[in-house]
């Protein structure tokens, strides 16, 4: 493996096993964790922290912070030229990061590419294949490119995706919907632990929405891959994704709390507090919550109730003066996002 581009032009070369294909990066994703386990407090297995990216004189990623969890399924939306695919391809080692951090299972990025980046894998821009192959012998190319992938873990990953009794067909035969399927079976192989999907729904037809839905899910909740997706379509987004961020301009506008089927799991709270330095290093060392905003005057955290009587503790603990608590209106994933945007871009 090699070390991400330091030139940042997305039409240099890439790491070798793209090479195969040429288009895109489509690696691997499966379980590697025990079904069942409760993942929300798990550990974190994406961390990125004031990611900056610039072509040219164009900042397309402006100090983007955003942390992601075992088990859990984040999705990006935005309108066009938000960042959203940007972000994804720079997880994934394709371009190279101007500055902060990007860490996958506690393996830096720049420092250590190679254990981060088996550890991650992904879809990004439309799945490219050899037509004139089948399905099977399609996915016996990237094994091999591999190393120590068995025979039945490609029929087992065709399954997964619905794929399994097409698998013989030659891929020239495929719907985009069938093709979007491989891609996916392809990125399942060799089983890491954190899986970026590029709108994963695109031409797939009602019923193969459900069905990638679930299987997301089951990777996710059941066997504690952590997912980051982008979409254009929020109701899927709310069907889908435990936490969801509003990308405009390179930057993280606002991110709120989801459970599959679109009800809050938290509720969103704004704290008044004196002085901010010490709210916010008590923020830090909290083990709960999910920070949506800061500035000088009040802090944004999404709480259970049980969290927000423990957060209330540790400021008066740590000796800092509490002015207001304030419920934040909740807002379902559309509403949020007119309103952070202004009502205007158009979705990609």
């Amino acid at each position: 493996l090699k070390k991400p581009l330091k030139d940042g032009n997305p039409r240099g070369a890439r790491p070798p096993w793209q090479e195969l294909e040429g288009r895109a990066l489509e690696v691997f994703a499966a379980a590697s964790h025990t079904a069942g386990r409760d993942h929300t407090r798990m550990e974190t297995v994406l961390e990125v922290k004031n990611l900056t990216k610039a072509i040219g004189r164009r900042v397309i990623i402006d100090n983007l912070s955003f942390s992601c969890r075992a088990g859990e399924i984040y999705g990006f939306l935005g309108p066009n030229g938000a960042g959203k695919t940007s972000t994804l391809k720079l997880i994934l080692g394709l371009w190279s990061m101007d500055g902060g951090s990007i860490r996958i299972c506690g393996r830096d990025l720049e420092t250590d590419p190679e254990g981060a980046l088996l550890q991650a894998g992904g879809v990004v821009d439309a799945p490219a294949f050899y037509e004139s192959l089948s399905g099977l012998e399609n996915l016996r190319l990237t094994a091999r490119a591999w190393g120590g992938i068995p025979e039945e873990r490609l029929r087992e990953a065709a399954d997964l995706v619905g794929l399994k009794n097409r698998l013989e067909e030659r891929v020239k035969r495929y719907s985009l919907g069938m093709k979007q399927r491989l891609g996916l079976a392809r990125a399942l192989l060799p089983r890491p632990r954190l899986l970026l999907l590029d709108e994963p729904t695109n031409s797939l037809d009602p019923a193969g929405t459900r069905e990638l839905r679930e299987l997301m899910r089951s990777l996710a909740h059941q066997q504690g891959i952590c997912i980051v997706l982008s979409s254009h379509h929020m109701n899927e987004m709310e069907l889908i994704c435990d936490r969801a961020g509003i990308l405009g301009n390179g930057r993280l506008l606002e991110e709120k709390a989801l459970l599959a089927g679109g009800a809050p799991v938290r509720r969103a709270y704004r704290f008044e507090v004196e002085p901010m330095d010490k709210a916010r290093q008590v923020l830090a060392d909290f083990p709960g919550g999910t920070v949506l905003a800061v500035n000088a005057q009040w802090l944004e955290v999404l709480l259970t109730g049980e969290e927000l009587e423990a957060l209330n503790r540790r400021f008066l603990e740590a000796g800092a003066a509490l002015r207001t608590i304030t419920p934040v209106k909740s807002q379902n994933l559309e509403e949020m996002f007119l309103e952070v945007t202004g009502g205007g871009g158009q979705l990609e």
